[in-house]
């Protein structure tokens, strides 16, 4: 069985993106790390005067709020987002183009 490059291209995206979200997910651990080290080391030293609290959520949820208090949709993705804006200049192109023709024979052309 012969198989050629082209033939493992979907192989290389998959690992990738798995690669990517294992980056993401590390990243985020880290982030759960140093604010946990953070709050304890902060709350050992400083006792009661301490204001560093530990994340009461988790960071997915904050996120799903900023994006609500932005007026984003959180359940949308970047492809979504990429059609509607793509569906949005192709609106706004086809109000221009008639416009301008309105205008073109309101001047007599």
């Amino acid at each position: 069985m012969a198989s050629c490059p082209a033939d493992l291209k979907p192989f290389e995206i998959a690992y990738k993106e798995r690669r990517r979200l294992l980056d993401v997910d590390m990243y985020n651990m880290g982030l759960y790390i140093y604010n946990a080290t953070l709050a304890a080391v902060d709350n050992a030293l400083k006792g009661r005067e301490s204001k560093v609290e530990y994340l009461k959520k988790p960071l997915s949820e904050i996120a799903k709020e900023k994006k609500l208090l932005n007026g984003e949709d959180p359940n949308m993705d970047d492809d979504e987002k990429i059609y509607q804006q793509k569906r949005v200049m192709s609106i706004l192109k086809d109000m221009q183009k008639r416009f301008e023709a309105h205008k073109k024979r309101e001047e007599g052309g």
